[in-house]
Formats: structure tokens, C-alpha cells, sequence
């Protein structure tokens, strides 16, 4: 039906890790699913650090290598970033998992807790847009949805 894109996204210029905090976007579909979602937990830098254990934060991501099968990482190390508006990552950093999920277990429930955005391949670390900044537009999205039901 729509796309929902982050105000401060643009093209322009060379990618810098702040212009991964706004690599992200909502796509609304005409027509609803009839499974549950995934639970969107934006986590700040302190309860990244709170979780940073191992088999905390999965990854799951369909890259170049492997186009028709989903790679699952299950270990992914993760770590606070410059802000709150993004985090550190050493998971899946081949082309193609840019828009890949970061899962996490959050108040007992797998959640959302950010986006792969971009990696630096040669030194395997990747960074991630924060679920801090799309989890209000998604929520305010989807309080619209209800009223106009």
C-alpha cells in the first residue's frame, strides 16, 4: 500500500555510521498477515550490555551467497555503538544482509531490537540501526491502523 521511509534518510554522499541510524523503513501492505508479529524492543547501550552474552542476539539474513536460503547466525556478538541510535555488530557482514533482523529475548519474548545496516567487511564488523528509532513511527503507525478499524 505504502512505504515509510526515515525522514533523515538520503543517498547522498559517502555512508557514515550516523547515516545508518536512519537506514530504515516501513512498508505498509494492502492486505494484512495472518500471523502474530515480532515485538519491536528498542534496547538502550545499557541493556545491550545487559544481554551481550553468548546466544543473546540471533541474526537472520538472505545475502548474495546464499540468495533462496535464509543464513541464521545464532551468536551474534553485539555492542553499544557511538548513540543510542545505533550498535556494533560481528554476525552476517556479507553484501546482501543489509536489512537483516537482530533478534533478541526481551521480557520473555523473541523481539526486534535492530536492522543491519551496513559492514565493513575487511575487519567483520557491521553496524546496525537501532530499534530506537523506527519502533515510535511503527507504533504510532500502528495506532492509526486500530482507529480506522
Amino acid at each position: 500500500e505504502r512505504l515509510i521511509v526515515a525522514k533523515d534518510f538520503t543517498f547522498a554522499g559517502p555512508w557514515t555510521p550516523q547515516r545508518s541510524a536512519a537506514d530504515w523503513g516501513i512498508i505498509v501492505l494492502n492486505y494484512a498477515f495472518s500471523v502474530r508479529p515480532v515485538p519491536v524492543k528498542p534496547m538502550k547501550s545499557g541493556q545491550l550490555r545487559q544481554h551481550a552474552r553468548p546466544d543473546s542476539f540471533l541474526q537472520i539474513g538472505y545475502g548474495m551467497d546464499r540468495p533462496y536460503l535464509p543464513s541464521i547466525v545464532r551468536n551474534c556478538q553485539v555492542e553499544a555503538g557511538s548513540d543510542e541510535k545505533v550498535f556494533i555488530y560481528h554476525c552476517l557482514t556479507n553484501s546482501g544482509y543489509s536489512g537483516s533482523p537482530f533478534l533478541a529475548e526481551v521480557d520473555g519474548a523473541l523481539s526486534l531490537v535492530g536492522i543491519a545496516s551496513s559492514a565493513n567487511k575487511k575487519e567483520r564488523f557491521g553496524i546496525a540501526c537501532s530499534a530506537t528509532q523506527f519502533a515510535g513511527p511503527l507504533a504510532e503507525l500502528m495506532q492509526a491502523l486500530e482507529v480506522k478499524k
